[in-house]
């Protein structure tokens, strides 16, 4: 099974074809044109760099000083459903858990007719 990569756009050669490529060397490839800081792997941008075109383009950076987008920290309630959810399953469980298990226990009645489950009555006893 042989991968296939076409590419079109300012960052890339016209009507070159590459007869072999890894597909590891695709995410530095990837990087290199959006201008951001690839992050360790086992690909190389040397391998690949005779599909980008002669001439940089805007989005291509012209240094190797890469800026690190800052971070924005917002506070998210996935945390808190996802707990209440999982407490809400878990006690769910137990609680068909505990109802199965004490129908278990109980004994069974061997008689199930209303008279027959009655308790006598003094007076119906005749001694």
């Amino acid at each position: 099974m042989q991968p296939i990569f076409v590419a079109r756009g300012p960052a890339f050669r016209q009507n070159y074809v590459k007869t072999s490529m890894r597909s590891v060397d695709l995410y530095p490839l990837m990087c290199h044109i959006l201008a951001i800081r690839p992050l360790p792997n086992n690909g190389s941008l040397l391998n690949v760099q005779d599909l980008l075109s002669l001439e940089p383009t805007t989005s291509t950076p012209t240094s190797t000083n890469f800026t690190v987008p800052p971070k924005i920290h917002r506070y998210s309630y996935a945390p808190v459903v996802g707990s209440f959810i999982g407490v809400v399953m878990v006690l769910g469980f137990l609680v068909v858990y505990v109802i199965l298990v004490t129908l278990k226990q109980r004994p069974a009645l061997k008689h199930r007719s209303w008279e027959m489950s009655q308790p006598l009555l003094q007076e119906d006893l005749h001694l």
